[in-house]
C-alpha cells in the first residue's frame, strides 16, 4: 500500500505522467452543501507533494464514470477538465477546460455549440508547443430528439476534436465520428505520425464495437474496427477502451459483452494504429472491465481491469506481450467495492514501479493507493 495525497470524501483519481516520466494524480473532494474541488500533487522523492486545488464550484457534474482530468507536459502541469451543469436537465453539461501556463490560466469551453446536452467523456494530450489536442463525446446532435427517435443516428452522440491553446484559444474544431456510444469513455495517444482516439462506436443495428480513427497532418481519418466483436447492445455498457502508444506501436484495450460473454481483450498495431493484429483475451471468465494500461515497450503492455470476486470485486493487472497468444500471470492488487462509487482504477508507471488508484467505498469515500516493481510483472 502506497501513502495516498487525497483525504476523506474524496474520488474519481486520474493518473498520469509527463513526457519526463513524472507522476501526477488529480482528484474530487466533495464538502458540505454540495461544493467540489479539483485537487492535484505530484509525485517526487518517494513522497507526493501537499495538494493543490485547481478549481471548485457548486454547480459541477460529478459523475463516477465521467471524471475529470489533468494533463503534464516537461515536469509542468498544463491543463485540466471537469463537468459544468448547464440548464436543461440531469444530462446537461459542458467541459470546462483550465489551460494552465499561459499569460494567465484560462477557462474555456472548447465545443461552441451551446446545447442544452451532454459534453464529457474527455481524452486529452499535448500537442504543438504550448497546446494540447482534446476529444470528447458531444451530444449537440441530441438536443432535439424526442423518445422515440433515440434509433435515428443522425441524432447520435458525435466524437468531436479541437486543439486547444494555452492562450485561450480554440483552433482545428473536427467532428471525428457522428454515431457513437452515448456515455463509454474516449481514449487518446501520441504516436509519431500524430495521434489516435479509440472510443465505443454504434451503427444503425445496435453493433457497439471498438473503433480508432488517427489525427495527421490536421485530418482524422476514417475510423477503422479494432476487432469485430459484433456486440449488440441497445444501451451503453459505460465501459470505454484504452489506447497507448509508443512511435508506431498502439495498443487498445477494451471490455466487450458479445456473446453474452464479459470479457476484456487487448490488440496491438505496428503501422500506427492503421491495422491491429488479433486480440488476446485477458480477463479470467468474468469481467466487469473498467480497465487502464501502460505500455511498457513496444513489445509488452500492462492491463488493469475489475474483475468480479466471491464477495467483492477484485482489481487484477497481467502482462501482454506482441506476437504471444496468452497473456501473463493474474495479479490481485486488492479487493474493492463494485459499486459504481468505486470509479474507475488508475494506472500508471513511474521509475519501473506501477502505481495504482481506486476509490474506497465506505461511510465517506476516500482514494487508496498502491505499488508494485514492475520486474515483479515483466521479464524484461
Amino acid at each position: 500500500m502506497l501513502e495516498s495525497p487525497a483525504g476523506m470524501s474524496t474520488s474519481l483519481p486520474y493518473l498520469t505522467t509527463d513526457s519526463s516520466g513524472n507522476l501526477y494524480m488529480s482528484w474530487v473532494e466533495q464538502q458540505p452543501e454540495g461544493m467540489a474541488i479539483l485537487n492535484y500533487a505530484r509525485y517526487s522523492d518517494g513522497t507526493w507533494t501537499e495538494p493543490e486545488p485547481l478549481a471548485s464550484g457548486s454547480d459541477w457534474f460529478v459523475n463516477w464514470a465521467d471524471y475529470p482530468s489533468i494533463v503534464a507536459a516537461q515536469s509542468e502541469l498544463i491543463a485540466a477538465h471537469w463537468l459544468h451543469k448547464v440548464p436543461g436537465n440531469a444530462y446537461s453539461y459542458e467541459v470546462n477546460l483550465a489551460a494552465i501556463g499561459g499569460t494567465q490560466d484560462t477557462v474555456l469551453t472548447p465545443h461552441f455549440d451551446k446545447t442544452a446536452t451532454e459534453h464529457g467523456f474527455v481524452s486529452m494530450i499535448p500537442w504543438a508547443e504550448r497546446s494540447m489536442l482534446a476529444v470528447w463525446l458531444d451530444g449537440r446532435q441530441t438536443a432535439d430528439r424526442a423518445e422515440d427517435e433515440y434509433g435515428d443516428l443522425s441524432k447520435a452522440m458525435s466524437i468531436r476534436s479541437a486543439v486547444i491553446h494555452q492562450d485561450g484559444s480554440v483552433t482545428d474544431r473536427k467532428q471525428i465520428d457522428g454515431s457513437v456510444c452515448d456515455c463509454c469513455q474516449t481514449s487518446l495517444a501520441r504516436t509519431s505520425t500524430g495521434a489516435i482516439a479509440a472510443y465505443r462506436n454504434r451503427t444503425e443495428d445496435e453493433i457497439r464495437d471498438i473503433q480508432v480513427s488517427r489525427f495527421i497532418k490536421g485530418e482524422w481519418s476514417e475510423p477503422v474496427l479494432v476487432h469485430n466483436d459484433n456486440w449488440k447492445i441497445g444501451g451503453c455498457p459505460v465501459n470505454g477502451p484504452v489506447i497507448k502508444s509508443n512511435g508506431e506501436t498502439v495498443l487498445v484495450a477494451w471490455f466487450t459483452g458479445a456473446q453474452e460473454q464479459n470479457q476484456v481483450k487487448a490488440a496491438f498495431s505496428t503501422d500506427g494504429g492503421a491495422t491491429f493484429g488479433d486480440p488476446v483475451k485477458i480477463d479470467m471468465g468474468d469481467a466487469i472491465g473498467r480497465l487502464d494500461a501502460a505500455l511498457i515497450n513496444p513489445n509488452t503492455a500492462i492491463i488493469s481491469w475489475m474483475e468480479n470476486g466471491e464477495k467483492e470485486a477484485l482489481l487484477n493487472i497481467r502482462a501482454v506481450t506482441r506476437g504471444k497468444k496468452l497473456p501473463g500471470k493474474a495479479v490481485t492488487i486488492t479487493h474493492m467495492s463494485k459499486d459504481r462509487k468505486s470509479g474507475f482504477p488508475q494506472l500508471a508507471v513511474h521509475n519501473n514501479w506501477l502505481f495504482f488508484a481506486w476509490t474506497a467505498v465506505g461511510d465517506q469515500t476516500q482514494i487508496k493507493m498502491a505499488s508494485l516493481p514492475l520486474e515483479s510483472v515483466v521479464n524484461f
